[in-house]
């Protein structure tokens, strides 16, 4: 039997990571987390010398590859909250845990994906997955910087057959100007397309577009409701929560020149935008003593009620934490454990082939590019799916 050769990611910030879920009547019997694009450059770096230092791989990680059985188990802290049958034996902090944080050469379970069609140089750049039944699970990438331009192009990345395509737009298509740094979220057959920098100088926006995955339609949603309320901004968090958007922080970012710009302002607001209703309403979280304090390019993942917002910056200020916001409280909480600590970064949720609720954080920026890796294990939501519950204040 030959040894699979994986490799070790670059050094990576504004890439994607993306979980494609096992399918379980098909050949993937685990969950598979893609890497996309990415920078490995320095922030002072001049635009015209980016080319080269965009990543132009697509690396993969099998889950199954981070069991307590396989050479990935390093990185998980394994252990077991006493008496599973009672609530109160639960302690909060016990329910969350980070394995240590390890250079990628420790980690077996990364690979270069073999690709028909050339994915172009990206960054800052966002994807999506589309799973459409009786079809092949297929990843959507949009906008960033392509090929050392900023771009409006959309790609299409086939899981199973491993094809990638860019979709050609006609002459007659209203499409989104071309854009970084935005967020978008898949609801049924809509991808939405929130904020985001448009142009060379990143002019921050507050526009909503709307890509149908089937007719390869884009859509601005010009009648929003108190759409005002949402300022313009880019480097925003959003997951798609019952048929919402949930969206939060951001910022907005301000360039005349390469020599003159800063961030105007900083967000760490909540939204909940309804893609019914087309209606915006900011959320008062007033009630909550304890909140992040940065809330430009963190990472976030929504695993059940709960939304995770790890990292993030603001000008010199680097995040080294992990809140959680639960969906049914409307409460925020704060991890008393530290990790590796970065802005620029890229987190996944994922499912191990024992069934375990895991979250995959890879890269970021820190002052230099960083290729660190930690995963945070979710006991919690093991003992929920276990006991059917719905949200953490359920066991705590």
């Amino acid at each position: 039997m030959k040894t699979k050769k994986y490799q070790r990611p670059a050094q990576t910030y504004r890439h994607t990571l993306t979980t494609v879920p096992s399918i379980s009547n098909g050949a993937q019997t685990s969950d598979k987390i893609y890497i996309i694009g990415g920078l490995h450059n320095t922030l002072n770096v001049q635009p015209a010398e980016l080319r080269e230092d965009f990543v132009q791989t697509i690396e993969m990680v099998d889950s199954s590859t981070m069991t307590p059985s396989s050479p990935g188990s390093s990185l998980i802290t394994p252990s077991t909250p006493t008496n599973p049958t009672s609530p109160t034996a639960f302690n909060f902090k016990k329910l969350f845990t980070f394995g240590k944080e390890k250079k990628l050469e420790k980690l077996s379970g990364f690979k270069k994906v073999r690709v028909e069609g050339k994915p172009p140089h990206l960054g800052k750049h966002s994807t999506v997955l589309y799973e459409k039944p009786g079809h092949s699970p297929k990843l959507i990438i949009f906008g960033g910087v392509v090929d050392n331009n900023v771009s409006n192009d959309l790609y299409t990345f086939d899981v199973e057959a491993n094809v990638w395509e860019k979709d050609v737009y006609s002459s007659l298509d209203k499409v989104p100007a071309p854009r970084t740094n935005h967020s978008c979220v898949v609801i049924g057959d809509q991808m939405w397309l929130i904020g985001g920098g448009i142009g060379q100088n990143m002019t921050p926006t507050n526009e909503i577009w709307t890509y149908n995955l089937d007719t390869h339609i884009w859509n601005r949603i010009n009648n929003v409701k108190n759409i005002d309320v949402f300022s313009p901004r880019l480097g925003c968090a959003a997951a798609e929560f019952n048929g919402k958007v949930l969206i939060y922080g951001g910022g907005y970012w301000l360039q005349r020149s390469l020599t003159d710009r800063y961030w105007r302002d900083k967000y760490t607001d909540l939204f909940i935008f309804d893609t019914i209703t087309l209606s915006m309403t900011q959320v008062d979280m007033s009630h909550n003593m304890l909140k992040p304090d940065v809330g430009t390019f963190p990472a976030s993942v929504l695993v059940g009620t709960q939304w995770y917002i790890i990292g993030g910056a603001f000008e010199n200020k680097i995040s080294y934490d992990v809140f959680c916001l639960d969906l049914i409280s409307l409460r925020w909480r704060k991890f008393t454990e530290k990790f590796y600590g970065g802005d620029s970064l890229s987190a996944c949720h994922f499912v191990t082939s024992e069934k375990q609720n895991k979250i995959l954080v890879f890269g970021g920026y820190c002052f230099v590019p960083l290729d660190k890796l930690c995963v945070l294990s979710l006991r919690y939501k093991d003992i929920m799916d276990a006991r059917g519950l719905y949200s953490i204040e359920s066991i705590l």
